[in-house]
């Protein structure tokens, strides 16, 4: 099945140990319905740009890859129809990343998330068109991530690593305002 990263090997229902899984993964979500249970992780960067990359067919798509990439154990049942699409909804909301801060700094944008914070440059014409030329298959989040690397100053490594999705998704949503912002002023001008 293009596009999942589905594993069988944790599906099998009798032998759940969660706190094996617990490690594996970090913070699971238990989803019951009719009788039915099934255990989801957050979804990593892999499974975003995965579900990014299904939502160009359909939103019905998306909602399939995040939830079979998010499951990792119990009844697979509930991997089908009807109920995938709101155990997809149930894991976007499972999933919610802190609201970063934008203050200008000088001739700099201080991005705070949480704890953490950095220093970015101002976005150029010169830096976003390097930033998508370094991401020719259109990978989803990429340019994003080229943007931060090309713009970085100063700061918390936390928002550039994409283990840390607390603070590294909500710095790559700034990249994307402070993108398309710039696209805008470039339209107008």
């Amino acid at each position: 099945m293009a596009g999942f990263l589905f594993n069988k090997n944790d599906m099998n229902k009798d032998n759940i140990n969660l706190n094996e899984l617990k490690e594996k993964y970090g913070e699971l979500k238990e989803i019951s319905c009719d009788g039915l249970t099934a255990y989801f992780r957050k979804p990593d960067m892999k499974i975003w740009r995965f579900a990014l990359k299904a939502i160009e067919k359909s939103q019905t798509e998306f909602k399939k890859s995040l939830a079979i990439n998010c499951f990792v154990a119990g009844d697979k049942e509930l991997l089908e129809s009807p109920y995938i699409e709101d155990i997809a909804e149930m894991i976007n909301e499972f999933v919610d990343y802190p609201e970063p801060e934008v203050e200008r700094e000088e001739n700099a944008w201080r991005i705070k998330v949480l704890n953490k914070s950095a220093r970015f440059r101002p976005l150029t014409i010169e830096i976003q068109t390097l930033a998508e030329r370094n991401n020719p298959d259109d990978i989803p989040f990429k340019t994003q991530e080229n943007l931060m690397d090309l713009m970085w100053i100063d700061g918390d490594e936390e928002l550039r690593d994409p283990k840390q999705l607390d603070y590294h998704i909500p710095a790559l949503s700034v990249m994307h305002k402070l993108r398309e912002k710039h696209l805008l002023n470039i339209k107008k001008v």
